[in-house]
């Protein structure tokens, strides 16, 4: 009969021990199944084999990016200091958007998979007796197909919108990341094996001239790119006409289980006449192919666009908007932000932020996010590169006048509050949109502060930080692999705690590094000499353990047990 095992040991998800759980774009892995909580998830392999739902806080922890950080950084020479300043271009801390945007991906996937299954012993049944699909010559990899009640309701979707900058797109990719993007099953049923491919997402950007072919080749070479198959030369050849690509579209969505559509860049619908057309296309699709589509675009197509047209609109919302709002001066997020930010400093000389900083942060960026980033790197690159070494109210303004004009017009246009002017730019919110902003997203906003609070949070960033500041010193020194260093500074910092001194701690991971290395080489000595003497075997390795510690690392080792940093060796 048809059975398969769950997954139980794990911590976080059944995908811990693949890149810590978070996946590589295109990353393929084996199905594994975890026990669902919902009763209407049971028993449904294509949601089995998803990761657990999150709740707020796991959430968070999952989405946040802090770069590595170090004190100790700031005396290292201009050239690796300007390479430290770079990793900022990852740093999120994450908002109530970024929270909303995991909640409702987590939803539309599991509920676009409700009615859809495979694996299924009356499933099996049907397929097996049916002519071409499995269990037979015609049928060389023995791949399924999905079955799709016919009476399902088509999936809904949901919105994305916000300023170019404001996270939106890399919200949504963040959140993405916790999903594996093609998980294969191996569905054993009487003894026969089966294969089924399954797609939790797919990604497409709209076309930039709005042509819904262009819509539908990005379709199938995204899975072409996905599978290495051939489908936008099948499917997608010039004179294809729309509705046999709809139908190619949805036969592949039930061979492959799409769980969700992204579709972004849709305020290219706005630049060609094609534009009502493209949406009674993706309306139609969303009724054909029956997976829930996620849309992501500016503010001002949402409002020109979307909203000309009662069925688009209601079709794009689906179960809700997300939101990514310019940071509001008068926000609890804009302080957590820029003073988790400014700690991130390279310069020599470390500038505690005040009220006047930040003041002049947001007047130059307005609360836009990617443009904060990208301010106050460039202001540190400045300092470095001029030998200020310090971040002043004078370089900020420097550095902002003279390396960002591009964006200036915008700000301007905002400070001016003049609808015709901020109408020129899709990048802004219209006034008359900003009414409502924060309803959707008070509870998120609540949970985050109680997060921010709470001691486990603060824990948590010490924590990083001592750990941050292990790899580092010990990269420097010790020449191990970076990945190598965490993996263990973490097992030494659980084990003794991050309240010891950070002394003690480098002392404890370069020691257990050594150890580890030395028992490698044993087991290989061992390998190679099964027939020596176990006594001798021990001496010559004790021996090769003193002579490997005293050779290479005895100079280290020593500095670091006084104390000394890897600046001083």
């Amino acid at each position: 009969m048809f059975n398969y095992e769950y997954y139980n040991d794990f911590i976080d998800n059944q995908y811990e021990d693949i890149c810590g759980g978070k996946f590589l774009f295109r990353e393929h892995v084996e199905a594994r199944y975890i026990v669902q909580e919902q009763a209407t998830y049971r028993g449904n392999l294509l949601i089995e084999a998803l990761p657990p739902i999150k709740n707020a806080e796991k959430a968070f922890n999952f989405i946040k990016k802090f770069p590595m950080y170090s004190e100790e950084e700031r005396c290292s020479s201009n050239e690796c200091r300007i390479h430290a300043i770079f990793r900022l271009l990852d740093y999120l801390l994450p908002t109530a958007s970024n929270l909303l945007t995991d909640e409702y991906l987590s939803i539309v996937i599991r509920n676009g998979y409700v009615n859809k299954k495979i694996g299924t012993p009356q499933y099996l049944k049907i397929l097996r007796n049916a002519s071409g699909n499995i269990f037979n010559s015609n049928n060389e990899n023995n791949e399924l197909i999905t079955q799709c009640s016919v009476a399902s309701n088509p999936s809904n979707g949901f919105l994305v919108m916000g300023s170019s900058g404001s996270g939106k797109t890399t919200g949504v990719n963040n959140a993405l990341t916790q999903y594996p993007q093609v998980i294969r099953h191996i569905i054993n049923y009487n003894g026969n094996k089966s294969l089924f491919t399954q797609i939790p997402w797919l990604r497409v950007d709209c076309s930039y001239d709005g042509k819904i072919s262009g819509v539908c080749d990005n379709f199938f070479q995204e899975i072409d790119l996905l599978l290495g198959t051939n489908y936008s030369y099948q499917y997608g050849k010039t004179g294809t006409k729309v509705d046999k690509m709809i139908a190619s579209m949805s036969f592949l969505a039930l061979r492959y289980a799409i769980g969700v559509l992204i579709v972004d860049e849709i305020q290219h619908i706005r630049h060609t006449n094609n534009g009502e057309s493209l949406l009674n296309f993706f309306v139609t699709l969303t009724n054909t192919i029956r997976i829930p589509i996620v849309y992501i675009g500016t503010y001002k197509t949402v409002k020109t666009i979307l909203g000309e047209q009662y069925r688009q609109g209601r079709k794009a919302e689906g179960i809700g908007t997300v939101e990514y709002f310019r940071l509001k001066k008068t926000d609890s997020e804009w302080d957590l932000f820029i003073e988790f930010l400014w700690e991130y400093q390279w310069v020599k000389f470390k500038t505690p932020l005040t009220n006047e900083i930040k003041e002049l942060m947001y007047k130059k960026t307005i609360g836009i996010i990617d443009r904060v980033n990208k301010l106050f790197m460039a202001v540190q690159l400045e300092a470095i590169l001029s030998g200020q070494e310090k971040i002043t109210l004078d370089l900020i303004n420097k550095v902002a006048d003279e390396k960002f004009k591009l964006t200036d017009a915008i700000i301007k246009a905002f400070e001016s509050n003049d609808p015709e002017q901020i109408s020129k730019y899709d990048d802004i919110k219209a006034p008359d949109m900003e009414i409502e902003e924060y309803l959707s997203r008070n509870k998120a906003a609540e949970k985050i502060s109680e997060i921010y609070k709470s001691k486990m949070f603060k824990d948590n960033l010490n924590k990083q930080m001592i750990i941050d500041s292990i790899v580092i010193t010990l990269y420097n020194t010790m020449q191990y692999d970076e990945n190598l260093i965490k993996k263990v500074a973490v097992e030494v910092v659980n084990k003794i705690g991050f309240d010891k001194d950070i002394s003690i701690l480098v002392r404890e991971v370069a020691k257990k590094i050594l150890l580890e290395e030395v028992e490698s080489k044993e087991q290989k000595n061992n390998q190679s000499n099964k027939k020596s003497n176990s006594k001798r075997a021990r001496k010559k390795n004790n021996e090769l353990l003193e002579n490997f510690q005293e050779e290479n690392k005895k100079d280290i080792l020593e500095d670091i047990s006084e104390g000394s940093s890897f600046y001083d060796l």
